[in-house]
């Protein structure tokens, strides 16, 4: 049995990752993840791409990882794979596209053993990518780059908490209940309807966008006028000219939230994604079914 996967996933500037799974209803989850002590607090940086970075280790290596809720799979580099001789995926055939719905060249899939302090992550499925995808460069100069990226189908099975001012990360067992927003789809990906300037819009919780952004045809009767904009995915970083909505009104939780000039770019899925320019000024919590903002 095969099983065909859609992916997206960070490069340079901001990301929009997700998998799509046929055929199986969850090759992505790891094998297992035991806990030595609970919870687990590391620091962490955020760097250009607003992402934040921190240190794990894989097969006993010390690596650079983002965390990243918007992407599908978690994310390796084909250098890293090589090292730590990840174990291949058999029956699992990624199909790479970037943030824009675009086919670029897709990696391999493989299985890896992670460990961030006392959580330890066993036969975790990842996505083998060329090293250039999970970089960016500028004038010749390497502005980040990471080893991998934690995404969506590890922390779904975590309780992770991202506090800003303190630069720290918290990774606990899941709870139970939800005191927060209930998430639409728990199992692709940290999304959920809002009301954004009174329409019903699914909103994509993603901390491995840098910015906020409108997709598709999303609030595309309220744009107003536009503007050259560096953007990027999973094939490169480009200018190209964006459309501006000069307000979005929503509410996350128990946050009214007042967004200004937020871009309008193409995309397959019409939706808003919700990037690192907004959930740095909050400590976020995200579980597999729910969130919760709270104020810095």
């Amino acid at each position: 049995m095969h099983t065909r996967l859609a992916v997206f996933f960070l490069s340079f500037y901001l990301a929009a990752p997700w998998v799509a799974a046929q055929e199986r209803s969850s090759p992505g989850q790891p094998g297992s993840l035991q806990f030595g002590a609970a919870p687990v607090s590391l620091p962490y940086r955020a760097n250009a791409s607003g992402t934040p970075r921190f240190e794990a280790r894989i097969h006993g290596q010390p690596v650079q990882l983002g965390l990243d809720t918007g992407a599908g799979w978690s994310v390796i580099t084909a250098s890293l794979a090589k090292a730590v001789q990840a174990r291949p995926y058999a029956g699992v055939h990624p199909a790479v596209q970037d943030n824009q719905g675009r086919a670029v060249d897709g990696g391999s899939a493989a299985l890896i053993d992670l460990d961030i302090g006392e959580l330890h992550l066993r036969d975790l499925p990842v996505i083998v990518v060329p090293d250039a995808r999970l970089q960016a460069k500028l004038l010749g100069f390497t502005v980040f780059a990471y080893d991998g990226l934690l995404g969506w189908n590890a922390l779904q099975r975590l309780d992770t908490e991202i506090q800003p001012r303190a630069g720290l990360l918290v990774f606990r067992p899941p709870q139970p209940d939800c005191a927060g927003q209930a998430l639409a789809l728990p199992d692709e990906l940290p999304r959920f309807p809002v009301q954004a300037n009174g329409q019903t819009l699914p909103l994509l919780l993603d901390t491995g966008a840098r910015v906020s952004f409108l997709r598709g045809r999303a609030l595309e009767q309220q744009a107003e006028g536009s503007t050259l904009a560096l953007t990027g995915g999973a094939g490169g970083a480009e200018v190209g000219r964006v459309g501006l909505v000069p307000a979005v009104q929503l509410q996350v939780g128990t946050q009214d939230l007042t967004l200004r000039d937020v871009q309008r770019r193409a995309g397959t899925m019409d939706d808003l994604v919700l990037g690192m320019d907004v959930l740095a000024r909050y400590t976020l919590r995200i579980a597999r079914h729910c969130l919760h903002l709270r104020t810095e």
